[in-house]
């Protein structure tokens, strides 16, 4: 299970989200290991940055909303142990492991970007609202749109802290490929909470899927707003497996350098464990 091949790009010798390059710079992993992250860029983020990336976002989403999942897939994790997960049974709480694991996923979703609206932020009415899944150990596959409970049952990530962790895997992933723009680094800002109004970037889309076999899969693609400016932007789709969401992150203005977009591949990252469950 994972990606189909790992990928590493840099050196970019700079922290991707606040600019120093006189300080010590570590690598980034562009989707988290957890989620069978393949893509690497090397020396691209400062030690207080990599903090806020790692701790303050990744960490509280990774730890709660996808709790479920990296057990029952053995994902990995940063110390290396499989710790097995608590369920309960009426009055018992059961232990269990890998995939005698349910899987219970919610994820965070809301409307498109605003700024695909033209209009100001504070005009901008976010629409927060809960995707959700249920497998129990049978396999058998039970969708819950919406399921408001679900949020304090599981005790979700903060949706703030979510979208910044879909607005950093974006941005990371642009920065393996191009240079930043003024606009561009604005989203770097917002990552690290120097700048607010993460709606403004990061939102959901329908899209339709060719293929559904996945975890995760990443790319570029054009995108207007009402009023038609143009800007590149990252689909990142999750959990196509469960026919999960589509998040865009709007990551800069569309600039002629663009166009090579077509050339660069989809990476996947494919799941097959359900099947053998």
């Amino acid at each position: 299970m994972g990606a189909d091949f790992v990928q590493i790009f840099g050196p970019r010798n700079h922290c991707i989200y606040c600019g120093e390059s006189s300080v010590n710079l570590t690598k980034e992993h562009v989707i988290p290991r957890a989620l069978f992250g393949s893509i690497v860029l090397l020396k691209s983020s400062c030690e207080d940055c990599a903090r806020i990336t790692g701790n303050t976002i990744e960490q509280p989403v990774l730890s709660r909303d996808l709790d479920f999942f990296r057990q029952a897939a053995f994902a990995p994790s940063r110390k290396g142990k499989q710790r097995g997960k608590s369920v309960f049974s009426h009055d018992r709480e059961i232990v269990v492991f890998g995939r005698d694991v349910p899987i219970f996923l919610s994820l965070h979703t809301t409307n498109p970007p605003a700024i695909m609206t033209d209009a100001p932020l504070s005009q901008f009415k976010y629409a927060p609202s809960l995707w959700s899944v249920f497998i129990d150990n049978s396999g058998i596959l039970r969708h819950s749109d919406g399921f408001k409970s679900v949020e304090v049952a599981l005790k979700l990530s903060d949706r703030d802290i979510f979208f910044r962790m879909i607005a950093k895997i974006c941005y990371a992933y642009f920065k393996c490929y191009f240079n930043d723009s003024e606009f561009s680094q604005v989203l770097g800002k917002i990552i690290i909470g120097e700048k607010s109004g993460v709606c403004s970037r990061v939102g959901n889309i329908e899209s339709a899927k060719e293929e559904s076999d996945f975890i995760w899969r990443i790319a570029f693609n054009p995108i207007h707003s009402y009023l038609r400016r143009k800007y590149l932007a990252v689909w990142f789709e999750l959990f196509g497996i469960f026919g999960g969401p589509t998040y865009v992150t709007i990551v800069d203005e569309w600039r002629e350098e663009y166009e090579i977009i077509n050339e660069i591949p989809i990476t996947v990252s494919r799941c097959r464990f359900v099947q053998a469950r």
